[in-house]
């Protein structure tokens, strides 16, 4: 419940939940400088961070925070617990690939055990093996399983002007897009594109499945930017356009709102 509420909340607030820590316990007396300064002894470890919002709880009968991280949470740095006033206050974020910290310590440990006996063997039968030959051969040979168990699914994004529930804003999905491009850079192009694919619905998928129909040797990092160029917040015509024809009235939103929101769609679309 609480990785939900985490979710849900960065979704709201347009960030990637995995940079968000949800912090839970904290008293509804404790004032703003007791409560940074809490947070600054026991979160230095992981750098920067940003208190995006507080809100009080009736079930907790405490106040939850939002905090921000300016990169990927990572699990061995950030603390369970935050001494604070009034008992230890609870810190919730997304968790990562169960046991792949783990399961990485025992490929690498075996691979070292490996090259020992193989230099061992070479040495007795006079081969004079290299060693960075050899870690090369068994690196290029490693690497489809390093890659594996460190995929990450992307989120859900459709190009909505207001995503549904399970979906990212734009702003949220570029973020830890861009970042997991960067990190698949072992695997084929036909797979990054994929794996972006996956993340895609509704306009947004339709975009790609254009562009790849047109040239089916675009790039992952190519669909990408053209989704940025749509979707991202540039102003610029097509990005209007696209926004005016996906346009909708959302489930229990009032008729008279969504005419205001569609009005100011189609004042921003006369100007261009």
């Amino acid at each position: 419940m609480a990785v939900t509420m985490l979710q849900d909340w960065c979704r709201w607030m347009g960030v990637s939940a995995r940079r968000g820590l949800l912090i839970l316990g904290i008293p509804e007396d404790c004032d703003d400088g007791e409560f940074q300064e809490c947070l600054e002894a026991a979160l230095w470890p992981v750098g920067h961070f940003t208190v995006l919002g507080k809100v009080f709880r009736e079930e907790d009968n405490a106040t939850a925070a939002l905090v921000e991280l300016d990169r990927e949470v990572d699990a061995a740095l950030v603390p369970r617990e935050i001494p604070g006033t009034g008992g230890p206050w609870n810190v919730v974020f997304v968790p990562g690939c169960p046991g792949e910290e783990e399961f990485l310590g025992h490929v690498f440990h075996y691979l070292e055990q490996q090259e020992e006996a193989v230099e061992s063997a070479a040495g007795a039968l006079g081969l004079g093996l290299p060693t960075d030959c050899w870690l090369h051969s068994v690196s290029q040979a490693v690497q489809p399983w390093v890659e594996m168990v460190r995929y990450q699914r992307l989120g859900v994004f459709s190009g909505r002007d207001q995503p549904d529930p399970g979906e990212e804003s734009f702003e949220a999905w570029l973020d830890h897009t861009s970042d997991m491009l960067r990190a698949w850079q072992g695997v084929s192009e036909r797979e990054r594109r994929r794996r972006l694919m996956e993340g895609l619905r509704g306009t947004a998928l339709q975009l790609v499945h254009g562009l790849l129909a047109e040239n089916p040797a675009r790039t992952a990092q190519e669909c990408l930017a053209a989704l940025i160029q749509v979707f991202g917040d540039n102003g610029s015509q097509a990005t209007i356009r696209v926004k005016c024809l996906s346009a909708q009235q959302q489930p229990g939103e009032p008729l008279s709102a969504f005419v205001l929101r569609l009005e100011v769609l189609l004042q921003k679309a006369i100007k261009k």
